[in-house]
């Protein structure tokens, strides 16, 4: 066990470094990164949200997407059900820096045996899900 913790502190300073990287690339700050990122891998959902989801308060959140907006990187569309609410969703241009993101990613993990990678996979899910469990977003 303390192993697998060890390894997860290496893990986690190495993606805070990443991350900078990817906040370069995608030319946007690491909240704003973050932003992003949740909007890509859960789909569409309004400001609360995704202020709860990123520990940050609801109006904080608003400029935030404004920023975001401006890059072009999100936009706010209707929500089909409740006409009064507005969802985030990411546009075409975001789409196109989260693949150039994604395609950094893969590059750097090319050297790991193919083999490998399923259950690395799996076992990064399994990580993940633990740490979710244990750490859910706070609603502010």
């Amino acid at each position: 066990m303390q192993a697998a913790a060890d390894g997860l502190r290496r893990l986690v300073l190495t993606l805070e470094q990443l991350r900078h990287r990817y906040g370069e690339l995608a030319g946007v700050g690491e909240t704003d990164l973050m932003a992003l990122g949740n909007l890509a891998a859960r789909g569409p959902m309004g400001a609360a949200e995704l202020a709860t989801r990123l520990g940050v308060s609801r109006s904080s959140v608003t400029a935030l997407i404004d920023r975001l907006e401006a890059a072009d990187l999100v936009a706010r569309h209707p929500d089909p059900t409740d006409r009064r609410r507005l969802r985030l969703v990411v546009t075409g241009h975001g789409e196109d820096v989260i693949g150039k993101i994604r395609s950094f990613s893969l590059e750097m993990l090319r050297d790991i045996d193919a083999e490998h990678l399923p259950v690395i996979a799996q076992a990064l899910d399994e990580v993940t899900a633990a740490l979710e469990r244990q750490n859910p977003p706070k609603v502010t």
